[in-house]
């Protein structure tokens, strides 16, 4: 009997054990060690640094493991340190404001969660995808139900739990479906079926890719997934709105690039013209939903649902462009990625600041007067909202470059002409919350707000990235590059 011994290079999930043991370890001190409870944030971060470490560390390497479900490569990485740098800034941002009680639970959760995005980002396999979806989404659940006493938490929690539940029903079952038409769950066997046995139109294998289709639809927002959106942004607290709005998607977006470009790009002909829909009802629907919101939260939420529809743009044209420049998807995904996250925690960061002063969620109303009150957190909120809009000098600018370059190569010129359209939409609810901050008088005299020095770095950090991203394109490359041999 011959014995077959696993590859398991336990370099590929080094990240996801430091993660997991830094949950244990914040969970024990939350539990039985009460003095140690004011530091559980910065173990918290120290965790997710030393994971990205652990990153850098294996940055040039090309490696799968663990029978091939486990990748590292560029790709991989990139999408990891995406998701450890904001899981990383979030624990900084929160760490003063979570309940005494149950700091140890959260911040434990909160690096479960981190975990299972590294799964799915990290994943050659449907099921472990599954597998890395159902760890984070978990985790999500209890982080946005956890206070107790905040009914628009339970509320949004209950809609999201019961959404993502029939989300995760219909990605399963696309899994099922797809392991019919292929004999398979691992991506890589997948792909080589399909170049020797064509599935073009097959019912099986169509109805397989609309049924995972829709599981990362609703994962990132698309429409006519999106429903979940704006009630879970607005009842969320900012930090977890913050989390759920950075990571998660980040994760999502690398294993539905990995399975649609990489995996199913020979059935291009089968999910383009739907997913090509879906893009444009996201973009239009996104920014016009936006338009009309008051509360700065659900502005947001609706924002977010237009860049899922630019980012899916470049899912499309990746397939396309395989023989031209097959980097050229993948790159501007991870580039918008980076952008979208770096603006999504600074803007929350910032509206958490202000909602701890007012005690109540932020209209965009209530931002007037805060440009020359509060002139460095109006300053990071501007480069905030002119990055998302797209303004040149900003990481957006580049991010949207890189994104209608990608589709305009593959063909998609009007898809493309529809994305510029709607930016300029866009334009106008994001210098609306600038207009509100430097033209419009307070109805009340402006209180001095407490900033701790944790949240002052998170918004520095993050607002400074997106000028240098926006200016020298390149440094995210050179510093990555930098760190690598640093730390070797």
């Amino acid at each position: 009997m011959e014995i077959i011994i696993p590859d398991t290079n336990m370099m590929a999930i080094l990240p996801q054990i430091i993660l997991c043991i830094g949950a244990c370890l914040v969970l024990l001190l939350g539990v039985f060690a009460h003095g140690m409870r004011k530091w559980i944030g910065y173990i918290s971060f120290f965790t997710c640094m030393l994971a990205l470490i652990s990153v850098f560390m294996s940055w040039d390497m090309n490696i799968t493991a663990f029978s091939g479900m486990i990748t590292i490569n560029y790709f991989t990485n990139a999408f990891s340190a995406i998701i450890l740098m904001s899981s990383a800034l979030i624990c900084l941002v929160t760490r003063d404001d979570v309940d005494e009680h149950k700091i140890g639970e959260f911040f434990s959760i909160a690096l479960m969660s981190t975990m299972g995005m590294l799964v799915m980002a990290s994943s050659l396999n449907l099921m472990v995808i599954f597998l890395g979806l159902e760890i984070m989404s978990i985790g999500l659940y209890v982080m946005i139900s956890l206070n107790r006493a905040r009914i628009r938490s339970l509320e949004a929690g209950m809609k999201y739990f019961l959404l993502g539940a029939f989300s995760s029903g219909f990605f399963l079952y696309g899994i099922s479906l797809t392991y019919g038409a292929t004999g398979s769950f691992d991506l890589a066997r997948i792909a080589q079926y399909l170049q020797t046995n064509n599935l073009l139109g097959d019912p099986l294998m169509m109805a397989g890719l609309g049924l995972l289709l829709i599981g990362f639809g609703f994962k990132v927002a698309l429409v006519p997934f999106h429903m979940w959106s704006p009630d879970v942004y607005q009842g969320s607290p900012a930090p977890i709105t913050a989390f759920i709005a950075t990571g998660p998607k980040a994760a999502a977006f690398a294993a539905f690039a990995r399975v649609f470009i990489d995996t199913f790009g020979g059935l291009h002909l089968d999910w383009s013209n739907v997913l090509f829909w879906i893009c444009i009802l996201s973009m239009v629907g996104g920014n016009l939903m936006a338009l009309i919101q008051t509360d700065i939260k659900r502005m947001l939420a609706f924002s977010s649902i237009s860049h899922a529809g630019y980012i899916i743009m470049a899912i499309i044209a990746g397939p396309v462009l395989m023989t031209s420049d097959p980097t050229a998807a993948p790159a501007s995904i991870i580039y918008y990625v980076m952008v979208y996250a770096l603006t999504n925690i600074t803007a929350f960061t910032i509206i958490h600041v202000f909602e701890s002063r007012e005690g109540k969620n932020l209209k965009v109303d209530d931002f007037a007067g805060f440009g020359f009150r509060y002139p460095l957190l109006a300053v990071s909120m501007s480069i905030s909202m002119l990055s998302m809009a797209g303004f040149p000098l900003t990481g957006g600018f580049i991010g949207k470059f890189q994104v209608f370059s990608a589709a305009v190569d593959a063909g998609y010129v009007v898809l493309t002409i529809i994305a510029v359209i709607t930016t300029v939409i866009s334009v106008y609810y994001y210098l609306g919350v600038m207009v509100k901050m430097y033209f419009s008088d307070a109805e009340q005299e402006l209180e001095d707000i407490y900033v701790s020095k944790s949240t002052w770095a998170t918004i520095l950090i993050t607002s400074t990235g997106l000028i240098l991203l926006g200016v020298i394109p390149s440094i995210l490359a050179d510093v990555v590059k930098g760190l690598f041999h640093l730390i070797l």
